[in-house]
């Protein structure tokens, strides 16, 4: 079955502060998310070290979730500044991506994300990230992957990043994003 992989290593620049720590419901926004998909029954990866040099993004957390876990089938990426996405959301994606066998994700945003995994998965991101110029794009991964795109109908929401304070503080008074 697939794990969840809750990425949560970024730099957090726009926020000015970890974004991963941020409280919410009484602990951390980080604790807040791995505790509600454990709950829907999900298992989780988190907090795994990038083990290329440098903030090489979301790519750099994929490769460490590949090489440190190669016998999950798939795994489901989730940014960990994304609260507003469901858990019926995740299981859909979860499922379409299971029919194709395919990554998939929603048109609009690279992340959330299916991914299967597989050998040759970890060595294409590891020629990526050693490459100073190679891609570093979540896009570029679906795509080279030949991956499928998912119309966000009613999601649009849910597919939000809160990157800002201002949007954290939208988010927190129970407002959609400005």
């Amino acid at each position: 079955m697939a794990a969840i992989l809750l990425l949560s290593g970024g730099r957090s620049s726009r926020m000015g502060q970890d974004k991963a720590r941020l409280p919410w419901a009484g602990q951390t926004l980080l604790d807040w998310q791995r505790q509600r998909f454990e709950q829907a029954g999900f298992s989780l990866v988190w907090g795994l070290a990038d083990r290329v040099a440098g903030h090489a993004g979301p790519l750099a957390g994929i490769d460490a979730a590949c090489a440190a876990y190669p016998s999950v089938p798939a795994f489901l990426v989730l940014p960990v500044d994304m609260p507003r996405l469901s858990i019926a959301a995740v299981q859909n994606l979860l499922q379409r991506g299971a029919d194709s066998g395919k990554p998939t994700a929603y048109r609009t945003s690279p992340l959330p994300l299916y991914l299967p995994n597989s050998p040759e998965l970890g060595r294409m991101l590891e020629q990526w990230l050693a490459d100073p110029n190679g891609p570093r794009s979540v896009y570029a991964l679906v795509e080279q992957q030949g991956g499928q795109w998912l119309a966000p109908d009613a999601l649009q929401d849910e597919l939000t990043n809160i990157n800002t304070p201002d949007q954290w503080h939208h988010f927190v008074a129970g407002e959609s994003a400005p």
